[in-house]
């Protein structure tokens, strides 16, 4: 609960829904799964995985919580796709997949999956919630392409990967950071592309993405103070996205009650008819 963590460690029991549906109504919003466990507990997601992009069965809620977790799962293992050349860029690419049919295919899923993440409160859960608002997003947009999407989301679950080494916060607000702390933290975008180009097999379009992720406006951003509206569309979503978080986190604001606060206090900074978008994924239109 908040930075406290649950060990699943009762080794005759098994990683299954019901026990985690269990845990999770009691208000814990993130597990800590032991290496040992690592591949039972993949081999859950995965199953629900399969059950997520199918009519029926689960509840939106249930099926929200499973794309959620993997969001996480891979955000919180970012050595999982960085060390393991090819096979770790597929490996995440197979799992968002899944979950960008789920968003694009079952009406208020985003609003679903914030909702069950709620406040991002470190760098996985912010990962996370950037990857979700982005893929729904894009698809909303208009993007198809299934690598495209998956390079975005994949983007988003690693924009801010250095920050843990450069010990700088990912979720938060560097106008509030004091001076030496924030000059470290302008450094994160340049830091953690790469970092993520030490897999060889890293798409130049992914590491683009995470170098410009926090570039707005008319050059107000950093590190290239570039205008956001001649970057990509998947840039400027991206890039909507992370900042989206970034104040849900700040104001303390729940993911699902922050859009008109976000509208009047980034008005020029993002791309209005994008915003508008958010707004309706966020009513579950």
């Amino acid at each position: 609960i908040g930075e406290k963590y649950i060990r699943y460690f009762a080794k005759p029991d098994s990683i299954d829904g019901d026990r985690l549906t269990q845990i999770k109504a009691k208000g814990i919003k993130k597990l800590f799964i032991v290496h040992d466990d690592e591949p039972e507990y993949l081999a859950y997601l995965d199953q629900g995985l399969a059950t997520i992009t199918k009519p029926g069965g689960a509840t939106l809620e249930e099926k929200a919580d499973i794309a959620g977790q993997t969001l996480m799962r891979i955000a919180g293992k970012p050595q999982d796709v960085i060390a393991r050349g090819e096979m770790g860029i597929k490996e995440a690419g197979d799992r968002i997949d899944k979950v960008a049919v789920f968003l694009k295919s079952e009406t208020g899923a985003l609003r679903s999956m914030l909702e069950s993440s709620g406040i991002s409160v470190d760098d996985v859960g912010h990962g996370a919630n950037v990857a979700a608002v982005s893929l729904a997003l894009a698809q909303r947009a208009g993007i198809t392409d299934s690598k495209e999407l998956s390079e975005l989301a994949l983007a988003a679950l690693l924009h801010d990967v250095s920050c843990a080494d450069l010990g700088v916060p990912a979720w938060a607000d560097p106008a509030k950071l004091e001076l030496d702390v924030r000059t470290r933290y302008e450094t994160h975008p340049t830091a953690s592309a790469e970092k993520a180009a030490q897999n060889p097999s890293m798409p130049r379009r992914l590491i683009d993405l995470i170098l410009n992720h926090e570039e707005k406006g008319e050059g107000r951003g950093f590190p290239g103070k570039k205008i956001l509206t001649q970057l990509p569309l998947t840039q400027q979503i991206l890039n909507l996205a992370d900042a989206y978080d970034h104040l849900c986190s700040d104001l303390k604001l729940p993911p699902l009650d922050a859009h008109k606060t976000f509208l009047t206090s980034q008005m020029g900074l993002y791309d209005l008819a994008l915003i508008q978008s958010l707004g309706g994924l966020i009513r579950g239109e």
